[in-house]
């Protein structure tokens, strides 16, 4: 993957990090995703990995897509030359984590960005196990 804005990893390099992207773009003055239902998270914790995408989170991911695009601009105003340079490097390790990362069943990830996880949280729990 080359050429993207991890947001998360930007917002880790110029804050330490956000709890979840709603308090990322609140705190970047940018109006939140009222699409949202906290609640299927505490149903189903594995509520983004279900298969195959309902129309509802389709919905709720594409809500999202201007303000990544209004987020990312902000975080480059924000950012000095060294700290852009720290979450590009931490963008790209954990792209090559993912990209490398080889589960039980043998697959090998071939789309990283799909895979990643806010601020590398999926590859953290596959590296736990």
């Amino acid at each position: 993957m080359n050429n993207s804005h991890d947001t998360s990893c930007y917002e880790t390099v110029l804050t330490g990090g956000r709890k979840n992207l709603n308090d990322t773009l609140a705190c970047n003055g940018i109006k939140t995703n009222s699409q949202r239902d906290k609640s299927v998270y505490k149903r189903n914790p594995r509520f983004w990995a279900t298969r195959p995408l309902t129309n509802q989170m389709i919905e709720w991911a594409s809500s999202d897509d201007d303000k990544l695009f209004k987020l990312s601009q902000i975080q480059l105003d924000k950012i000095s030359i060294s700290s852009k340079s720290r979450a590009i490097t931490k963008s790209s390790e954990l792209t090559k984590k993912a990209r490398d990362i080889k589960v039980k069943t043998g697959l090998r990830v071939n789309s990283p960005g799909l895979f990643i996880g806010r601020g590398g949280a999926n590859l953290r729990c596959l590296e736990e196990r």
